[in-house]
């Protein structure tokens, strides 16, 4: 694993976005804040990757999320946190 460690290190304009953060019900915190919904995921990933600003534009962008329990939403009577993101 530890080669591909740099291979799958910020891709720039590639579309694939990954998130290294830890998780939990009903969030996710990426080291400077606690993410509780997918506006405030919005904000943070374009504070974080100037790409993330155009992800509308690319044709089939990828989020790949690296993140214990953070597709879980018990308030919303358990639907998956993908579902709250608009596509």
């Amino acid at each position: 694993m530890s080669n591909n460690k740099g291979r799958l290190k910020n891709t720039e304009g590639d579309g694939v976005f990954r998130v290294y953060a830890h998780g939990n019900i009903n969030m996710i915190w990426n080291g400077d804040n606690a993410i509780y919904n997918a506006v405030d995921f919005d904000k943070a990933m374009i504070e974080k990757n100037k790409n993330w600003a155009k992800v509308d534009n690319y044709e089939r962008p990828v989020l790949i999320l690296f993140a214990c329990l953070s597709a879980t939403d018990v308030d919303n009577n358990g639907l998956d946190m993908q579902i709250e993101i608009p596509v």
